[in-house]
């Protein structure tokens, strides 16, 4: 999925401010607020496409690979950027793997975060996948494929 294609699929939650390469997403709001953001920065054509939200005052990094912000996989600048951009508030991550590495579904879990964390908890929204990581992302797809965007 693109920028566009997220933003058109999550046009109708009011708290979504839209889908960024990470080095031109706006500045933090201190409410309730989700983004989609890439690990690439505007430069370059996109990676991976991952969730950051606050809900109800808690911060959340919800990664499709499980990962927690600091880890060392992620381009050091994007890491650089995301540590300054968290500062010292308390943040929440998934760290359940989630999607095939082969895949390109992180998107569509964006997708589906953002939607289901609208009235679910995180634990909730993590608790509908299993092991299977090609059932997982049949799952996410298909569940973008059901949203009605005709407006």
């Amino acid at each position: 999925m693109n920028t566009k294609d997220i933003d058109l699929k999550l046009t109708d939650i009011a708290h979504f401010r839209g889908a960024y390469a990470y080095d031109l997403l706006p500045a933090k709001p201190t409410s309730d607020f989700s983004a989609v953001i890439n690990t690439d920065d505007s430069t370059k054509p996109g990676d991976h496409w991952l969730v950051l939200a606050r809900k109800e005052g808690k911060l959340l990094f919800i990664d499709s690979y499980g990962r927690h912000y600091k880890d060392e996989s992620f381009d050091p600048n994007f890491k650089n950027w995301i540590l300054n951009y968290i500062g010292d508030e308390r943040v929440v991550c998934n760290r359940r793997w989630l999607q095939r590495l082969t895949s390109n579904a992180c998107g569509a879990y964006c997708v589906y975060f953002i939607r289901e964390l609208d009235n679910h908890s995180l634990r909730f929204c993590v608790s509908v996948f299993g092991v299977d990581l090609a059932a997982n992302d049949s799952f996410v797809l298909r569940y973008v494929d059901n949203i009605d965007t005709e407006q």
